[in-house]
């Protein structure tokens, strides 16, 4: 994991099958169900259902995106962490299975256990 630095927020983008990004990125604007969110350094904790749409982030100086369909977000001050259980252009969404991965990549990812309440929203048992 990449060290953040101030004026950054940790990015983790993951799927069942994979880490897509993770690292310090400037800004994250993130497809919800109800419109889009702008994720900042020092943005308040939350948990939230993703929508068809573009995640884009500033890494590096550079912009870049990736088609998501469906899936969730936690934020807390320092991280962000997209779970995506559908790319866009994909069939299906996650097996189980798959699923139960993806919490421990979450957990990993976080640095910490997700509490059963995350749990519930993510899908899982």
């Amino acid at each position: 994991m990449s060290a953040v630095q101030p004026g950054q927020v940790h990015l983790s983008i993951v799927t069942p099958e994979q880490v897509l990004f993770d690292g310090p990125v400037e800004w994250a604007r993130v497809p919800l169900e109800d419109g889009l969110i702008g994720v900042w350094p020092g943005h308040d904790s939350l948990i939230a259902t993703l929508g068809p749409g573009e995640v884009e982030y500033l890494a590096g100086g550079e912009v870049a995106r990736l088609g998501v369909e469906s899936g969730h977000l936690r934020v807390t001050e320092s991280r962000c962490v997209v779970m995506v259980s559908l790319l866009a252009g994909e069939g299906e969404a996650a097996a189980p299975a798959a699923q139960a991965d993806l919490l421990d990549e979450v957990a990993r990812a976080l640095g910490e256990v997700l509490p059963a309440d995350a749990v519930r929203q993510v899908g899982g048992a």
